[in-house]
């Protein structure tokens, strides 16, 4: 039975339940999602310390024309040796822990050194200035990060300001790429009769790795269906989470995905989808001797279909087995204003390549203006290089006048100057 796309999506992405946790060294984390909550194990200053350089002090002795003694130099990283005397004052230095007894800090610029050991306040002190409290930026077991949260290189640094030499991650998963087509050739060498150059592989290869995967092997096989196993069996020896095939999907004499699912005992969870383009995608799981099952995901041939499907379908899955929350996977969402009528009769969903252009208009708050991008076959790969992102028109028959305000998902490579919302 054909699903609906928003039922086959769903689908698809409880099957990303098993995603694997491993330890990564600081600077290894980095896009990573952390696998579990992490707290902090010591307080953030450790210990109270000067924010500047300049004077400990106790700021009632410290006011303007008094002079103090100079009773020790604290430098960064080294600890003060006594508490602080009467009438005395400790020359300290930015992060330095203050001595004992000290309640102020008085920048250098407002002291002048005198001879032996001598300051003179030029500007009274204030109490509790300049001074890093113990715990003030992070006490003692509070949670620093959650699960699921992204290492940014700002995270990675407080986790090492907190001692931390690695982290639990959600390992990303490895993904390989069977193109299959006997016409395919790789781009550079010499066509001949009805061949024609292989995209779809390079296309997907810098997707995979904006999906928060690994791309560990491209293969290409001819319309075989015994070729296809092979390939496939081969892959399933290593650890590859995700295989995805492109093209041979369909129901012709030269499609072998679907014999070559069946003589490996392959699950086929669906197969075609009410959505144009990408309507034959099918997914399957195959059963390994050891260990985790292994999806296969056949996205069709025509290399519109073939990217729509993968961002639909693919980028979703892969995100949600690196870790990241399932509202937050998927494709990110502005709202546009149409610069055309749009105007759809058939019952499947229809996924537009578009363009995005900033609004000059003062009598919306909509920030962009939507326009088709090209022609909407789907084998016309210039409707996505000139494409912002998707327009989803639903499985309905629809009349949307110029105007409408519509939502785009943007493409995960575009770039806009202002994106007004994000939706999983």
């Amino acid at each position: 039975m054909m699903r609906l796309l928003n039922e086959a999506i769903k689908e698809c992405l409880a099957l990303a339940s098993s995603a694997l946790i491993e330890n990564r060294s600081l600077d290894q984390c980095y896009g990573q999602y952390i696998a579990k909550d992490i707290i902090a194990q010591s307080a953030l200053p450790l210990w109270s310390q000067s924010a500047m350089d300049g004077y400990a002090v106790r700021y009632h002795e410290a006011q303007e024309g008094q002079t103090l003694k100079v009773g020790e130099i604290i430098p960064a990283g080294h600890w003060p040796q006594k508490p602080l005397a009467i009438g005395e004052a400790a020359r300290i230095f930015t992060g330095a822990p203050l001595p004992d007894g000290a309640d102020s800090v008085i920048i250098q610029e407002n002291c002048k050194s005198l001879p032996d050991h001598q300051v003179l306040i030029q500007q009274s002190a204030q109490k509790g200035k300049h001074i890093r409290q113990a715990g003030e930026e992070i006490a003692l077991g509070e949670m620093i990060a959650q699960m699921g949260q992204k290492l940014t290189p700002g995270l990675i640094g407080l986790c090492a300001a907190q001692g931390f030499d690695k982290l639990p991650i959600f390992a990303k998963a490895k993904v390989c790429i069977i193109e299959t087509g006997s016409e395919l050739k790789s781009p550079g060498q010499k066509l001949s009769g009805a061949e024609i150059y292989a995209t779809n592989a390079l296309t997907l290869t810098p997707l995979i790795s904006q999906s928060s995967a690994i791309l560990s092997q491209v293969s290409r096989t001819e319309d075989s269906v015994q070729a296809l196993v092979e390939c496939i069996e081969t892959i399933l020896d290593s650890d590859t989470k995700v295989i995805l095939t492109t093209g041979g999907v369909s129901v012709g004499d030269y499609d072998p995905v679907h014999e070559a699912l069946a003589k490996l005992g392959a699950e086929r969870h669906f197969w075609k989808v009410k959505m144009k383009p990408g309507k034959p995608i099918s997914v399957a799981s195959i059963k390994r001797n050891q260990g985790q099952d292994c999806l296969l995901i056949g996205l069709p041939g025509n290399p519109v279909s073939c990217v729509v499907a993968y961002l639909l379908f693919v980028h979703p899955l892969l995100q949600k087995l690196a870790g990241v929350p399932e509202h937050k996977c998927g494709l990110r969402r502005v709202q546009a204003v149409l610069t055309h009528e749009q105007n759809k009769q058939h019952q499947r969903a229809e996924l537009l390549r578009v363009s995005l252009s900033p609004s000059s208009s003062k009598s919306t708050s909509t920030p962009y203006l939507c326009r088709l991008s090209g022609g909407q076959s789907s084998a016309w790969i210039s409707s996505i290089a000139k494409a912002d992102g998707l327009l989803y028109v639903p499985d309905q028959p629809c009349h949307w006048p110029k105007g409408h305000i519509v939502e785009v998902a943007l493409f995960p490579w575009t770039q806009l100057e202002k994106v007004d919302s994000k939706f999983g």
